[in-house]
């Protein structure tokens, strides 16, 4: 009888979420007997799997960096003839209870006890943080959740299975543990696929769908001497009828599950083909965008192209624009000064120009004497403005002078 140990590494809250379900049965599970359902009971932890998981992470100050392991689910059981001699009993309530020998009771609690210790001195006591017990299926087992936090305080799940060599420890240090109640390891390096918990599921309810579709088998009986008496040729045709009867049932068997494998295949054929043409469909979709991408922004280029140089000449008229009129500018400023001169030398004589007339006329006495006020003002501005000048050059002088 073997010891058997399967694994499963859970990524998401969405995984444990889904095992939580399934520890607590609130899922339906094909090989479960409805009727021993509480006979199920938790060595550790509680029915929310997240939170137990959740806590310990934080407990250890951790934040889970993307896609990492967050916690690994243990299948624990045997052979099933190792718990032979365990029977339910329907009791008043209308439940069942198990019962069995002193000696295979002994013995369960005996597996129980030796895995979760086998866990804990693997892992660390703290990391093991659900330990659930399943006694509705037809072997007894443990489903144990640990976290993987290695010595250093690091969610690393790579430390405990991160190897060939580290699984095979494990499977040898698990059967270790459990050889006192004569189980014993699987053939170390052979060459058989480890099935991990999802796949082992599939595989028993396959194996409980066969078993439920063997076809009638009929049986030769053995004649009476009636009715060998009766009809010996009768009886003949009667038992190859039978004879023929179990032929075509196995035939019929024989081929629906070829039927079965061969839709099997076509459908992962199907599968291969129809993730193929995604992929195919997706890269032309790509290649398309890409296309219609590269199209648009060269019609944008084509029209923004003309704009960006009309643009560039306008700025460069612009600037020139600019500079002639600075130039005008400069050339008006001059002609102004030359104006006020040409008028304030013709006041002095008692004339005005007359634009309209285009000549120059003779001023009224009110007009002469507005001229003069006017002369006087701005001379005694301009003395003024120079002696101000005069009287910060002598302060900027004097304040030079002090710094020293």
């Amino acid at each position: 009888m073997f010891a058997i140990l399967r694994i499963s590494k859970l990524k998401t809250a969405g995984n444990i979420g889904g095992l939580n379900a399934h520890l607590n049965r609130t899922m339906k599970v094909p090989n479960a007997d409805p009727d021993l359902t509480n006979q199920n009971h938790r060595i550790i932890g509680t029915e929310n799997l997240n939170a137990d998981v959740q806590d310990r992470i934080k407990e250890a100050g951790i934040t889970p960096r993307k896609n990492g392991v967050l916690a690994i689910e243990h299948l624990i059981t045997t052979s099933p003839e190792f718990f032979n001699g365990l029977t339910k009993k329907k009791v008043e309530d209308g439940k069942y209870v198990l019962q069995g020998s002193k000696e295979t009771i002994q013995k369960y609690y005996d597996f129980a006890n030796n895995s979760v210790k086998w866990l804990k001195d693997r892992y660390g006591t703290e990391n093991v943080v659900n330990v659930t017990v399943h006694m509705d299926e037809k072997t007894p087992h443990l489903h144990a959740i640990v976290v993987p936090i290695d010595g250093k305080g690091r969610l690393n799940a790579a430390e405990f299975l991160g190897n060939r060599e580290k699984m095979r420890n494990m499977q040898d240090t698990f059967a270790e543990v459990l050889k006192p109640l004569g189980l014993q390891r699987g053939i170390s390096g052979s060459k058989a696929e480890h099935v991990a918990i999802k796949q082992y599921y599939e595989f028993l309810n396959k194996a409980n769908e066969v078993r439920s579709e063997d076809p009638t088998i009929y049986e030769i009986k053995k004649p009476s001497i009636a009715e060998v008496t009766f009809s010996a040729e009768r009886w003949t045709r009667e038992q190859n009828e039978h004879i023929r009867l179990s032929a075509e049932a196995l035939r019929v068997k024989l081929k629906d599950d070829a039927v079965k494998t061969n839709l099997e295949r076509v459908k992962q054929l199907l599968d291969a083909k129809a993730g193929e043409a995604f992929k195919k469909a997706e890269k032309a979709l790509r290649d398309e965008f890409k296309a219609e991408k590269e199209a648009l922004v060269l019609g944008f280029k084509k029209e923004i192209d003309p704009l960006r140089k009309d643009n560039e000449t306008l700025q460069t008229e612009n600037t020139a624009l600019t500079a002639k009129v600075s130039s005008l500018e400069k050339i008006i400023d001059v002609l102004r000064s030359w104006r006020d001169r040409f008028i304030s030398e013709m006041q002095k004589f008692g004339l005005k120009m007359d634009f309209e007339k285009g000549k120059a006329v003779k001023m009224t006495v009110p007009e002469v004497e507005q001229a003069q006020k006017e002369q006087a003002e701005k001379r005694a501005a301009y003395i003024a403005e120079q002696q101000r000048k005069q009287e910060q050059e002598k302060n900027r002088g004097q304040g030079g002078k002090m710094s020293m």
